[in-house]
C-alpha cells in the first residue's frame, strides 16, 4: 500500500483521504506556537512502523534534535 500511497490517495475524495491518513496516523504532535522557522509541527507518530532511512520507525520528528 505505501508503494501505491501517491497513485491511491489523488484518485480519492477529500473525505476518503482523510480517512485514509486516520488509517495510518496515529497523532500528531505540535508546538504551542508557530515557530521561528515557520513549523507548527512537532512530530507525526504512525500506527505502524514505517521505513526511514533504511530503518523502521513509528515517530517521525519533523525539528532537529
Amino acid at each position: 500500500m505505501l508503494l501505491a500511497f501517491d497513485e491511491v490517495y489523488h484518485s480519492t475524495t477529500e473525505a476518503e483521504q482523510k480517512e485514509f491518513m486516520k488509517a495510518f496516523i496515529e497523532r500528531i504532535e505540535m508546538f504551542p506556537e508557530k515557530r521561528k522557522d515557520g513549523s507548527w509541527i512537532k512530530k507525526i507518530v504512525f500506527n505502524f512502523p514505517v521505513p526511514v532511512d533504511g530503518e523502521e520507525v513509528k515517530e517521525l520528528p519533523f525539528f532537529p534534535v
